[in-house]
């Protein structure tokens, strides 16, 4: 019998220790929100009263920004949740961007959309989210701490010249002790 009850206060010992390195183990992360805004400068000469295809590419680096840069090497997950865009510089206007789609180069996948959008000076929202495209930038992003994201669409008119910035809401979780 007291070899039965040491064999049971061991095994609860073991059990304890084993959740508490788990507890102890996430104890130590560290999760905030952060925005990483990426610039699309539009200078389109020509004159094409039909309208013009744009396609531009801008670097997405998570490490540009202060706090994520800080644990770069400890992150243990990225979450885009969300982009949003805002529309400045413009001349001329009455021009509308329309079939916008954000993608990943390395992977060819479209990671949002933006539907028919006038542009005007301020003009500002939020792109349609892909899911499948948000997972795949998360994870690169946690992988490789940076994406070359193409912009395309379809400009109604040119010229015009535009300053796009894409904002990427993202959560960071990181281990702040290692």
């Amino acid at each position: 019998m007291k070899t039965k009850l040491i064999i049971g206060a061991f095994a609860l010992l073991a059990l304890t220790l084993l959740l508490g390195c788990d507890l102890i183990d996430k104890a130590d992360d560290v999760s905030f929100d952060t925005e990483l805004p990426v610039y699309f400068s539009i200078n389109e000469t020509e004159v094409n009263a039909e309208g013009k295809t744009y396609n531009g590419e801008v670097e997405l680096d998570i490490t540009s920004d202060a706090d994520v840069s800080k644990y770069a090497s400890k992150i243990k997950e990225i979450k885009v949740n969300r982009i949003s865009y805002y529309i400045d510089g413009v001349n001329p206007g009455g021009v509308t961007f329309n079939s916008g789609l954000l993608r990943m180069v390395s992977a060819n996948q479209v990671i949002a959309t933006l539907g028919n959008t006038a542009l005007n000076e301020g003009a500002n929202g939020d792109f349609i989210t892909d899911a499948a495209g948000f997972n795949e930038l998360s994870s690169r992003l946690k992988n490789n701490k940076r994406e070359i994201i193409r912009m395309s669409g379809n400009l109604s008119t040119t010229p015009i010249t535009f300053r796009l910035r894409c904002t990427f809401y993202v959560t960071v979780k990181a281990d702040a002790l290692k």
